[in-house]
């Protein structure tokens, strides 16, 4: 390899301590990538290279994998609300229901009656059985589900006697004829 020098003022001696000569390397064939030979360092360098290559794939791959997770945790969350929904539904009907049977509000109302607690839908019930209260006056009263009808003939009361004169009424309401 050949050295040259140029000179990079006009005088040496005496000029600028700034300006100096320096050498220049001139090497014939293929030139050198930086001031550490390349050989000397290829084999790290290629497995360098092929780790930063692996490491951007496993950063994907973990992108990936976060993005599907939190994709399936929004799918987990709305199935939850979905589900919550549900229940808040079910749980109103229910309660509907239970205070329509403890006030005796007949169950085609259920639907009728508004409020999401146990309280408000009671009050509402409330409300309700103040209009449908049979008012004073003429008319057959409300008559309750529970109770016998009063053509029912109660047999331990009557007289052997009288169950013979009602012998027709028995047989028809035992369902004989």
């Amino acid at each position: 390899m050949a050295e040259e020098t140029k000179p990079t003022t006009e005088s040496v001696q005496g000029g600028d301590p700034t300006k100096q000569t320096t050498p220049e390397v001139k090497t014939e064939g293929k030139p050198q990538p930086g001031p550490v030979p390349y050989e000397r360092f290829k084999e790290i360098n290629e497995k360098a290279i092929q780790m930063e290559k692996e490491l951007k794939k496993l950063q994907e791959a973990e992108k990936k994998r976060e993005e599907t997770a939190q994709a399936e945790q929004g799918k987990w969350k709305e199935l939850y609300e979905k589900r919550d929904a549900e229940y808040k539904q079910l749980k109103t009907r229910q309660d509907k229901i239970e205070v329509a049977a403890d006030m005796g509000l007949p169950l085609e109302l259920i639907d009728r009656l508004k409020g999401e607690t146990l309280e408000e839908i009671r009050k509402d019930a409330e409300s309700m059985l103040d209009f449908l209260k049979p008012q004073e006056g003429p008319g057959l009263p409300y008559r309750k589900r529970h109770s016998n009808p009063p053509d029912v003939l109660d047999l331990s009361k009557m007289t052997p006697e009288e169950i013979r004169k009602n012998q027709d009424k028995i047989k028809h309401q035992s369902g004989l004829k």
